[in-house]
C-alpha cells in the first residue's frame, strides 16, 4: 500500500500529536460548529462570507492529519474517525444528481479543486479500510462508487482548471487516486495516463521558463510548487524534465521570501511565514537558495546575483546584504510586480512594489484578506473586476491599496481587457551593488502610457519615479500611493513625512523631488469616503496602516518622483530638479546629514539605461 500523499507538507514528527488534538475535539472541529457536530446542516453554505470555510470542508481537509497519522502509525482508530466524515459526505453528495447541479445547499460539493483534493483522500481511506477490514461491505461499496464518480468528473477536461493553480491540485488528486486502483478498474488506468500528460502541460503553462508562477501571487507559487514536489516525492512523477523544472521553480521561489521571513504578500498572498528550523528546512526544500531563505541564512547559500528578472511572469527582485554585519534579516530587498496574464488572483496592482531595508519592512502590499462574499453578475463591481463583495476584500484588490500610481480614483482594469503579459523593461546594477534600478512600462487605460523607474541605493535610499502621458489628449488626476508597514507612523511637515524605525535610530525621510506633486494627508484605517490605509495578514484579518499619497492634478503628461531616504537634516530644493517632457532624462537632488546627493538618469528609447550618482560635502 502506498503511503499517504503529503501534498501540504505536514511535519511527520508533529502529525500524530496534531491529529490526536484535532480528534479530541471531534472530527468536525475547525469546519463546522463544534457545539452541534451532528447538525444535519453542517455541509450547507448558509452565508457567502463563509465560502472559503465551506470549500475546505467539502475538500475533506479535516482528514489530512488523521490519514497522514494512520500512514505513519498504522493505527486504525484514525481510519474509523475519518470514515465517519467521508461516509456522511458520500451519502449526501456522492451521487450523479449532486454532480449535475448544485443542490441548493452549497455549490462547493463538486467545486473543481475540492473534488481533486477529496479524490486522493477518499482513495487512501478506502484502500486502508480494505486492508484493515474496517467498515461494512456496504460502506466500502459506497466509498468505491463515490470514488468512481470522482474519476469520471476528473476525466472531463471541461472540469479541469488548466489555466490556474486549481488544475494542479485536481491533477495531483487524480494521479494519487489512480495509482492505487490502476490495476483494478480501467477508469483508474486511464486516469493515471491522463494525469501524467496533464501535469506536463500545466507546469509549463502556469510557470514561466524562468520558474516564476504566472498567477500574480507568490504564495500560490509556494503552494503549487509544494504540490508538484510532493508528487515527485511520492513517486508520482518520473519525468526527468519535470523534476529539473521543479528545481528551477523552487530556486525562483527563494526570491519571494522577504528579509523578515514572510512570503511577499503581493496579490492573493497572505503574510505567510516560511522560516523553519534547519532540520525541517532540509527536509522541506531541495535547493540551497530556498534553504537559505527558509532559515534566514542559517544554512544554504544565497543567490549568486543581487537581482533577478522574471520576465515571463513579470517580476523584478533585488536582495543586497548590508555592507557591515550582513544578515538575511537586514538585507535591502525590493520586489516589483509587473505582470498581467489573466484575471486569476490578479489585483489592480501593476507596477506596484514592496521594500524592506535595515531590518525593517517599510513599504508593504495590502494582502489577500480572503475570498469573502460574492458580487452579483452584471453589477458595477463585477464589471470592475471584483468577484468578492466584502469591503475589505474590495479594498485589498484596489489600485489605491498598493504602492501604485492611481488615476482619477479608478482601478486598473482587469475585466474585459486583454492581458499584456509582462511589463518588465531594463534593469541596472552597479558593479559594487551601490545602485540598483528597475524600469517598467504599462498601458493601464486606453491611450495611457505609464513608465516607472525604481532606483535603490541599498541601505541608504529609494526613489520611485513615475511618468505618464495620455496619447488621446485627456487630462488626469493622479496619486502616487505608498503604504507603510503596520506599526510605522508618519509625521507630516508640509510636503514631507518622517518615519521613526524601531530597528534604526535615524528616521526615514519621505519627500517629493519634483514640484509637480502635492502631499495628501497621511491616512490610516479610514472607511469614509472610501477605504484607505488597511493591511491584511491572513484570512479575514485586518489592521490599520499608514498610507501616504502625492497628487498630480489635471495633467496630460507629467512626472513625479518620491524619495525615501535614511537620515537627518534633510532638505529638497525642487526648483533645482528637472525631468524632460518625455520622462527620458532627469536630474534629482537632495541634502541629508550635511551631504548633497545628485542622481542623474537617462532612459533612451533604445539601448541601456544609465545613471550618474554623486555625493558631495
Amino acid at each position: 500500500m502506498f503511503a499517504y500523499e503529503n501534498f501540504f507538507k505536514l511535519d511527520p514528527g508533529e502529525v500524530q500529536k496534531q491529529a490526536d488534538a484535532q480528534y479530541r475535539r471531534g472530527p468536525w472541529v475547525g469546519f463546522f460548529d463544534p457545539t452541534s457536530p451532528d447538525d444535519d446542516e453542517r455541509w450547507i453554505l448558509h452565508d457567502q462570507s463563509e465560502r472559503s470555510r465551506n470549500y475546505h470542508a467539502h475538500s475533506l481537509d479535516m482528514l489530512d492529519l488523521p490519514l497522514m497519522a494512520h500512514s505513519i502509525t498504522g493505527d486504525s482508530d484514525y481510519l474509523a474517525k475519518s470514515a465517519e466524515v467521508a461516509l456522511d459526505w458520500s451519502r449526501r453528495y456522492g451521487n450523479r444528481a449532486s454532480m449535475a447541479a448544485p443542490s441548493g445547499e452549497t455549490d462547493m460539493a463538486w467545486y473543481d479543486m475540492a473534488a481533486g483534493l477529496r479524490a486522493y483522500r477518499l482513495a487512501y481511506l478506502l484502500e486502508a479500510m480494505r486492508e484493515a477490514d474496517l467498515g461494512s461491505s456496504e460502506e466500502r461499496d459506497l466509498l468505491w462508487s463515490t470514488l468512481l464518480l470522482h474519476a469520471g468528473y476528473l476525466a472531463d477536461d471541461d472540469n479541469i482548471m488548466f489555466h490556474n493553480n486549481h488544475g494542479f491540485y485536481q491533477v495531483a488528486g487524480q494521479l494519487a487516486m489512480a495509482r492505487r486502483y490502476a490495476d483494478e478498474a480501467p477508469e483508474m488506468a486511464r486516469a493515471k495516463r491522463q494525469g501524467q500528460a496533464r501535469l506536463d502541460r500545466m507546469i509549463h503553462q502556469q510557470f514561466g521558463d524562468d520558474g516564476a508562477h504566472m498567477e500574480h501571487s507568490p504564495d500560490y507559487h509556494r503552494m503549487v510548487y509544494s504540490t508538484v514536489q510532493a508528487l515527485i516525492d511520492a513517486g508520482l512523477v518520473e519525468d526527468d524534465a519535470i523534476i529539473a523544472f521543479a528545481d528551477r521553480i523552487e530556486r525562483a521561489l527563494s526570491w519571494f521570501v522577504q528579509p523578515n521571513g514572510h512570503i511577499a504578500n503581493i496579490g492573493d498572498s497572505d503574510h505567510q511565514l516560511v522560516i523553519r528550523p534547519r532540520k525541517l528546512a532540509r527536509r522541506q526544500w531541495k535547493s540551497e537558495e530556498m534553504r537559505y531563505a527558509a532559515t534566514a541564512g542559517r544554512i544554504g547559500t544565497p543567490p549568486a546575483t543581487p537581482i533577478a528578472a522574471f520576465r515571463d511572469a513579470g517580476y523584478f527582485a533585488a536582495r543586497v546584504p548590508q555592507k557591515t554585519e550582513p544578515t538575511f534579516a537586514t538585507d535591502s530587498y525590493l520586489l516589483q510586480q509587473a505582470g498581467f496574464h489573466s484575471r486569476t488572483h490578479k489585483h489592480a496592482d501593476t507596477l506596484g512594489f514592496i521594500w524592506s531595508d535595515r531590518g525593517q519592512p517599510i513599504l508593504v502590499d495590502a494582502g489577500r484578506y480572503g475570498y469573502v462574499g460574492k458580487t452579483e453578475a452584471g453589477s458595477k463591481l463585477r464589471k470592475d473586476g471584483f468577484w468578492y463583495s466584502d469591503p475589505y476584500r474590495i479594498y485589498c484588490e484596489s489600485t489605491r491599496a498598493h504602492n501604485c500610481l492611481e488615476f482619477d480614483g479608478e482601478n486598473y482594469p482587469r475585466q474585459g481587457v486583454k492581458p499584456f503579459g509582462s511589463a518588465t523593461g531594463r534593469s541596472f546594477v552597479a558593479d559594487d551593488t551601490s545602485l540598483i534600478a528597475f524600469e517598467t512600462e504599462a498601458r493601464h487605460f486606453e491611450g495611457m502610457r505609464h513608465a516607472r523607474l525604481l532606483v535603490m541605493a541599498p541601505g541608504r535610499w529609494l526613489v520611485c519615479f513615475d511618468w505618464f502621458k495620455n496619447n488621446l489628449g485627456k487630462r488626469h488626476d493622479a496619486t502616487q500611493w505608498f503604504h507603510l508597514a503596520p506599526g510605522l507612523e508618519a509625521r507630516q511637515d508640509g510636503l514631507r513625512f518622517a518615519v521613526d524605525l524601531p530597528s534604526y535610530d535615524v528616521p526615514l525621510q519621505i519627500a517629493p523631488l519634483l514640484g509637480s506633486a502635492k502631499a495628501a494627508d497621511c491616512v490610516s484605517g479610514r472607511k469614509e469616503p472610501r477605504y484607505q490605509g488597511w493591511f491584511s495578514r491572513g484570512y479575514k484579518k485586518i489592521m490599520a496602516n499608514a498610507a501616504i499619497g502625492y497628487r498630480l492634478q489635471r495633467a496630460n503628461c507629467q512626472a513625479a518622483a518620491t524619495l525615501f531616504a535614511f537620515g537627518e537634516d534633510f532638505a529638497v530644493d525642487v526648483s533645482a530638479n528637472a525631468v524632460d517632457t518625455a520622462g527620458r532624462n532627469g536630474r534629482l537632488g537632495w541634502t541629508a546629514d550635511g551631504k548633497t546627493h545628485l542622481l542623474e538618469f537617462s532612459r533612451p528609447s533604445e539601448g541601456e539605461i544609465s545613471f550618474d550618482y554623486t555625493v558631495s560635502d
